[in-house]
C-alpha cells in the first residue's frame, strides 16, 4: 500500500513545471498600452495675425524729387531737383478679403534743390492727399500694394528758406507702392514700402509736372 502512494506522488512532482520561488511571468501582448495625448498650442484670438478690421499706418522715409517746370506754354522753363524725406499717415477699414480703403495724406520735402533754368526759387515740399487703397495679397502675409488719387500742392522757399505765398501750385496726383510688412504681435507690423509719387501742378500761368521716388519703414495696426 504505502509504495504505491509513493509512485503517484513522484509522478505528479516530475509533471509539474519549474518555477522560481517568487517570480512572476507577465504576457504583454495581453497588458493595454497608454494613448499618448496630443495637446495643441494656445490658440490665438480670432483676428490676431490677419490683415483685417480698422487699419492705420504711419511711414518716414527718403528718396529723390524732381520738379520740371515751364511758363506760358514753354516760353521759359527749369528743373528744380534733389534729396528729399518722406512720410505718409493713413486711416482705414478692411472692405473685402486684404483690401483696405481709407484716407492717406503723403508729403516729400527738399531742403537745397539744384535749380536750372528759370528762376523758381526753389521747392519746399510736395504734399499728396485723398482716398487710397491698400490690398495685402494674401491677408496673414505681409506683401501688398498701395494706390492714391487725389489733390496736391507744391511749396515754394525763397532763397532764405521763406515761404512764397504769392505763388502755390495745385494740382492733382497720383501715389503708387508697394510693400512688405512682418508681424510684430497680433495686430501690430512693422514694414518697407517703396513709393512712386506724380503730381500736375499750377499757378500764375506756371505748370509743374512733379516725381518723387521714395523708400520708407512702415509702422501698421492691422
Amino acid at each position: 500500500m504505502s509504495m504505491h502512494v509513493l509512485v503517484v506522488l513522484v509522478g505528479v512532482s516530475a509533471s509539474a513545471p519549474a518555477q522560481e520561488p517568487g517570480l512572476v511571468i507577465v504576457d504583454h501582448s495581453q497588458v493595454p498600452t497608454a494613448t499618448p495625448v496630443h495637446v495643441p498650442p494656445p490658440a490665438e484670438p480670432a483676428g490676431a495675425r490677419v490683415h483685417d478690421g480698422f487699419y492705420a499706418r504711419v511711414a518716414v522715409g527718403f528718396g529723390g524729387l524732381v520738379d520740371d517746370f515751364r511758363a506760358f506754354g514753354g516760353l521759359w522753363e527749369g528743373t528744380a531737383d534733389g534729396g528729399s524725406g518722406a512720410f505718409e499717415a493713413g486711416i482705414g477699414w478692411t472692405v473685402a478679403r486684404g483690401l483696405v480703403i481709407g484716407g492717406m495724406f503723403a508729403s516729400d520735402w527738399v531742403q537745397n534743390p539744384r535749380i536750372e533754368g528759370m528762376e523758381v526759387a526753389g521747392v519746399g515740399a510736395l504734399t499728396v492727399f485723398g482716398p487710397f487703397a491698400d490690398w495685402y495679397l494674401e491677408p496673414t502675409e505681409g506683401l501688398h500694394l498701395q494706390a492714391l488719387l487725389g489733390g496736391a500742392r507744391i511749396e515754394i522757399r525763397g532763397g532764405r528758406g521763406e515761404r512764397a505765398r504769392d505763388h502755390e501750385p495745385v494740382g492733382t496726383a497720383i501715389l503708387l507702392g508697394v510693400g512688405h510688412s512682418w508681424w510684430m504681435g497680433e495686430e501690430l507690423s512693422l514694414g518697407v514700402l517703396g513709393r512712386l509719387t506724380g503730381a500736375h501742378l499750377w499757378a500764375d500761368f506756371v505748370a509743374h509736372r512733379v516725381a518723387a521716388l521714395s523708400v520708407l519703414g512702415t509702422l501698421t495696426y492691422h
